[in-house]
């Protein structure tokens, strides 16, 4: 067994490497606000050919009868809690891994996060069909997970990105964590779609370089594959 330490700051970097741990380095992707009235106002940098894709993989979803429910820590009950579990551990299983995360700690997860941990459901014909769990702070979105007990064409980027924008839209003013590049001074516009376009379609956090990431055991195969030493990581999705 290992145990990970995610976003930690300089402070518990230096402890955690004069403890022994192993330092990791990798890249944070990160959507911010700046200052759009809704996302309608977003896509409006895009293209007029990647707001026309965008608009149609919306509304392919919407003709599908997919509704949405948004639920906390504070307000989801324990079978929703469990669709949630079990989506998510069906997305690890699908790529040959055992999920990390039991059904307990879930529970204990919602209920010592309350409104800071964050489920949105699709939904169709009063049953759910997906989830995305989030992690929020102050003025922060992180998306961590999603499942889907049935697949829907373009309902993944639906609830993890589109929805996740339009959330961050209403309630901070700056900053979030998804993907997209803002115009830039020297008006490239070229570069700017195709980092837009490369960026929603690779994760679910902000463009950045990420901090540092822990791991308390450096002797299993991935330890000895990074080797002690090297430069620092951190993994969001």
């Amino acid at each position: 067994s290992s145990a990970h330490a995610l976003f930690i700051d300089e402070a518990l970097r230096e402890a955690a490497a004069a403890a022994g741990w192993l330092l990791r380095r990798d890249c944070q992707f990160q959507w911010r606000n700046r200052g759009y009235r809704d996302f309608e106002d977003f896509l409006a940098g895009f293209s007029a050919e990647k707001r026309k894709k965008a608009r149609r993989e919306r509304r392919r979803v919407a003709e599908q009868g997919i509704g949405f429910a948004t639920f906390d820590g504070t307000t989801i009950d324990a079978a929703r809690l469990e669709h949630a579990w079990r989506f998510h551990a069906d997305t690890f299983a699908r790529h040959g891994h055992t999920p990390y995360l039991d059904r307990a700690c879930f529970r204990q997860l919602a209920a010592a996060l309350g409104a800071a941990m964050v489920f949105k459901f699709a939904e169709c014909g009063g049953r759910a069909v997906g989830v995305a769990v989030f992690f929020r702070s102050a003025d922060t979105l992180y998306g961590r997970y999603w499942g889907e007990g049935v697949h829907v064409p373009f309902l993944h980027f639906e609830v993890c990105f589109y929805h996740a924008i339009e959330r961050c839209i209403a309630l901070f003013h700056v900053g979030l964590a998804l993907v997209h590049r803002t115009q830039g001074e020297d008006g490239d516009r070229q570069y700017r779609e195709q980092q837009q376009e490369s960026a929603l379609r690779k994760a679910m956090l902000p463009c950045q370089r990420a901090k540092d990431t822990t791991s308390a055991d450096p002797k299993s195969p991935q330890a000895q594959n990074c080797g002690v030493g090297r430069s620092p990581a951190k993994i969001v999705l």
